[in-house]
């Protein structure tokens, strides 16, 4: 879960905002040791949530929208002692499983952006800092402090009188920060 900010680039000028709602990440990882207990490599599955998000001063309305997000996860323990500090890396794709919805809105005198879903889909790089304390030989609590980094992107479809339909492409920059806790087994 974290605050986000998000920017959108594009046909309706740059807007950063920042949201005041937080994201909902539930996730795990299937991961391996790969070096005597101090490097861990593992597979990444989520669902995201973002509730009531606004992409700016645009046309593009509030709605809730979810992500499923698929990555690469690197942890790099300090020790192998009960409670030990890690650095965490984490690179992957973000899939929409929820778009948001546009309503039909005209942008100029001869232009109308339709009204229609919008997926957002692109990469993920999110960076931090943890600490796991084993509970156990088998089991182990962690807490990690990471900033998480999208680079998102959609498409929106227009009708001009003049020129007829037109399709452009956007993206969409988030970076939060995140905070977590699990267990470890």
């Amino acid at each position: 879960m974290g605050k986000y900010t998000f920017t959108v680039p594009g046909y309706f000028g740059e807007n950063s905002v920042r949201n005041e709602d937080d994201n909902k990440r539930v996730e795990t990882v299937f991961g391996w040791w790969v070096k005597d207990g101090t490097v861990t490599l593992g597979l990444g599955i989520g669902w995201e949530l973002y509730p009531g998000s606004e992409l700016g001063a645009s046309p593009v309305s509030s709605g809730t929208y979810a992500q499923l997000p698929l990555f690469f996860d690197l942890r790099i323990y300090g020790s192998r002692r009960k409670t030990c500090p890690f650095l965490l890396l984490q690179a992957g794709h973000s899939f929409s499983i929820q778009p948001f919805n546009i309503p039909r809105t005209s942008v100029s005198s001869t232009t109308v952006l339709l009204a229609q879903p919008v997926p957002l889909n692109g990469g993920e790089l999110v960076g931090g800092l943890g600490l796991l304390s084993k509970l156990s030989d088998e089991v182990g609590f962690q807490f990690s402090v990471a900033y998480d980094h999208k680079m998102l992107r959609y498409e929106l479809n227009f009708e001009d009188s003049s020129r007829g339909p037109i399709q452009r492409a956007y993206g969409v920059r988030f970076n939060a920060l995140r905070i977590s806790a699990g267990l470890v087994f």
